[in-house]
C-alpha cells in the first residue's frame, strides 16, 4: 500500500499543533483554578481571623472599692490591649493534669470564662476574662494558617499583611498564657512558628512601625518563642527590648 508521506506529515504536524494547544489551554485553565482557589482560602483565614476578634467572647468585672461589681460584655479584641499583662492565675482547687493547673474560672450564662487579668486601676478592681471558645477557635486558626504557609497556599507577605490581627493574640503575656492553657510547647507549635514567620517577614520588608510594636512580647512570650529553633531565636533578636 502506497502512502503519500506529505499528507502524512501534513497530519502529523496538526496533530502536534492540537495537542500542544490542547496542553496550553488545559495548563493555563488549571493554573487559574489554582490561583482561584488559593486566593479564596486566603480570603477565608482573613475573614476568619476578624470573626474571632469580633466575637462576643469576653467580659469584664468591674468593683469599685466598697461599690458593686457591675459585669460588661465585649468582644475578644476588647482583652487584646497592650496592658497590662494576661496573667496565668492557676486555680489551686483544680487537679494538675501534665503538671499544669488550669486558670481560674468562672460560668457565666452557661459558657467557661478564663481569667487573664486581674488589677487595680485608680482604686478600682477590674477582671477580665476569656471564653475557652476563644482560646479554641484561635488555635484552631493557627493551625490552619501554618498548614497554609506551609503549602504555599499563604504567603509569607499576606499573613505579614495581618500583622495587627495577629500578633496582639501573643504578645502581652498571650503566648505564655497559651502555653500553660494548652498545657505545653507542643498543642501550640502552630502559634510560634505563624509568629515567627511574621516577625522575620516584617522585618525583611523594613515594616519598622510594626517591629516598634513588637516590644509587648514580655520575657515569657519570648522564651515560648525561642522554643522553635534558630529561626525563633533569630525572631526573639529582632525585637526591641520589652
Amino acid at each position: 500500500m502506497h502512502i503519500d508521506s506529505s499528507i502524512t506529515q501534513a497530519k502529523i504536524i496538526d496533530w502536534i499543533i492540537t495537542l500542544t494547544i490542547g496542553i496550553t489551554i488545559y495548563l493555563l485553565f488549571q493554573r487559574g483554578s489554582l490561583k482561584v482557589s488559593r486566593l479564596k482560602a486566603v480570603a477565608e483565614l482573613e475573614a476568619d481571623i476578624a470573626e474571632i476578634h469580633a466575637s462576643m467572647t469576653a467580659f469584664q468585672q468591674v468593683q469599685p472599692s466598697g461599690g458593686q461589681c457591675d459585669s460588661t460584655d465585649h468582644e475578644f479584641r476588647f482583652i487584646l490591649d497592650n496592658e497590662p499583662d494576661w496573667t496565668h492565675v492557676e486555680d489551686t482547687e483544680a487537679v494538675p493534669y501534665a503538671g499544669f493547673r488550669s486558670p481560674i474560672c468562672i460560668q457565666r450564662n452557661g459558657v467557661r470564662y478564663w481569667q487573664v487579668r486581674d488589677f487595680l486601676k485608680d482604686g478600682i478592681r477590674i477582671q477580665q476574662y476569656v471564653a475557652s471558645s476563644a482560646l479554641h477557635h484561635s488555635l484552631l486558626w493557627f493551625r490552619r494558617a501554618d498548614r497554609a504557609l506551609n503549602e504555599k497556599i499563604l504567603l509569607p507577605g499576606e499573613i505579614a499583611d495581618w500583622w495587627r490581627q495577629v500578633l496582639p493574640m501573643s504578645w502581652s503575656g498571650r503566648l505564655e498564657y497559651y502555653r500553660k492553657y494548652f498545657q505545653g510547647h507542643d498543642d501550640i507549635a502552630s502559634v510560634t512558628r505563624v509568629m515567627t514567620i511574621v516577625i522575620l517577614e516584617l522585618s525583611r520588608a523594613g515594616h519598622q512601625n510594626a517591629i516598634a510594636y513588637c516590644k509587648y512580647f514580655n520575657g515569657n512570650d519570648r522564651d515560648v518563642l525561642s522554643t522553635i529553633g534558630r529561626k525563633g531565636k533569630r525572631a526573639v533578636s529582632i525585637l526591641p527590648k520589652h
